[in-house]
């Protein structure tokens, strides 16, 4: 004949709990029965104390005083009552036990440990009223019968305790194991929960379309430098000849300037052509004194050094077209300004684009941050499912697989 193995019980995780006390109060067998008969027992013994506090308290009898000195009765007895007064305020506020207790042996722990602090203060109690517990020693005989009831049924309800203790102890261990289990199930989902996010907020093709919009850019303030770079040699270019045809005559105006009636001064225009000579009506004034320079200086009344090459240089500016050139360095300075101020706006752009691929990056590493720590989540999770599995075996002869 031949035995199958056992089918183990699926049990979900937030049902290990159920399970471990169910089994726990199996294995404790007797416990339970025997604490509840200590603790029944324990209650009519504290009742009956407590009686007995009210009947001292109101016990109307001499102290015995013969070997105290200067003993004051009236003080004693008052003590007395005070002392009476403050055991049953000990016993009313002693509640044994608690209702949030999972098990037999946590509900009667908690008992035992209700008491022996009970215990504690009526002996606190005892050692402050020292004089009282002498002076009426023949009428505590209740009394004491009662209070060393109360501590023998300490010691029972401890005893059986002890008895169980490496059961508690093995309990423990579990619950810690399924504590820890329900820790890792719980960092295991806020991650994923957070992995989804970092997920959804992911644009489809994101990387790709950064890497194409920054290339795109990037070209084009290559281009816009380039052709920056062109203008600037174009209108460098037209200064230097603006400058050969004007800077020869700069002597000569003087002079012209210094015999001529005329408000407007030749010397200006030659020094600075293309800030002076904004319009056809100034570049007119200007030809026309030039024309004034070269015919004065024909005439002898302009006395200059090398008169025929300044007189050349002056025929030679009248021939070109220096307002043409002027007007085409400004609109060539003008161009630049407006490149200038498109390659800033492309280098911004450019910017927000890096930007935001780094914030991509650092999400994408983000990401992957949390992915590996929910796999090592979800290892440790497995491993302390094993080993609950193999506890609950172990200690409590169960086979269960552990599901969620």
């Amino acid at each position: 004949m031949f035995f199958g193995r056992r089918k183990p019980e699926e049990v979900s995780v937030d049902r290990l709990g159920q399970l471990l006390d169910l089994q726990f109060e199996k294995k404790l067998g007797q416990l339970k029965s025997k604490s509840r008969s200590i603790a029944g027992d324990l209650d009519q013994a504290v009742l009956r104390f407590s009686d007995a506090c009210a009947r001292f308290e109101e016990l109307d009898a001499e102290p015995y005083t013969e070997d105290l000195y200067f003993a004051n009765i009236s003080s004693i007895k008052k003590q007395k009552s005070q002392y009476a007064k403050g055991l049953r305020h000990i016993l009313s506020r002693t509640s044994f036990g608690t209702d949030d207790a999972t098990n037999s042996y946590e509900k009667y722990r908690h008992v035992l440990s209700d008491l022996e602090g009970m215990i504690k203060r009526v002996l606190e109690a005892n050692a402050n009223f020292k004089t009282v517990l002498y002076c009426y020693s023949n009428h505590l005989g209740e009394f004491k019968s009662l209070f060393s009831e109360i501590e023998r049924l300490a010691k029972a309800l401890r005893s059986e305790l002890d008895n169980r203790s490496r059961d508690f102890s093995e309990y423990n261990a579990v619950r810690e194991r399924i504590l820890r289990l329900n820790r890792y199930a719980e960092e295991w989902e806020a991650i994923n929960k957070s992995i989804e996010m970092l997920r959804n907020d992911a644009k489809p093709d994101n990387e790709s379309a950064l890497g194409k919009d920054e290339t795109d850019i990037s070209r084009e303030i290559g281009d816009k430098r380039a052709e920056l770079t062109r203008l600037n040699k174009e209108r460098s270019s037209l200064h230097s000849r603006i400058n050969s045809l004007t800077i020869p005559l700069e002597r000569a105006s003087k002079k012209l300037d210094h015999l001529s009636v005329s408000k407007k001064q030749l010397r200006a225009f030659v020094e600075n052509p293309i800030n002076t000579i904004n319009n056809e009506s100034e570049y007119s004034e200007f030809r026309a004194l030039v024309q004034e320079l070269n015919e004065k200086i024909h005439a002898g009344s302009v006395d200059v050094k090398n008169s025929d090459k300044v007189s050349e240089t002056a025929s030679m500016l009248l021939r070109s077209d220096l307002y043409s050139m002027i007007n085409s360095f400004k609109s060539g300075q003008q161009k630049e300004l407006e490149i200038g101020r498109e390659i800033d706006a492309l280098e911004r752009s450019l910017s927000e684009i890096k930007k935001g691929r780094t914030a991509s990056e650092r999400d994408a590493q983000d990401m992957a941050s949390m992915e590996e720590k929910a796999r090592e989540l979800e290892k440790n999770r497995e491993n302390e499912k094993s080993t609950i599995e193999t506890l609950f075996l172990d200690h409590y002869g169960v086979l269960v697989s552990i599901i969620g």
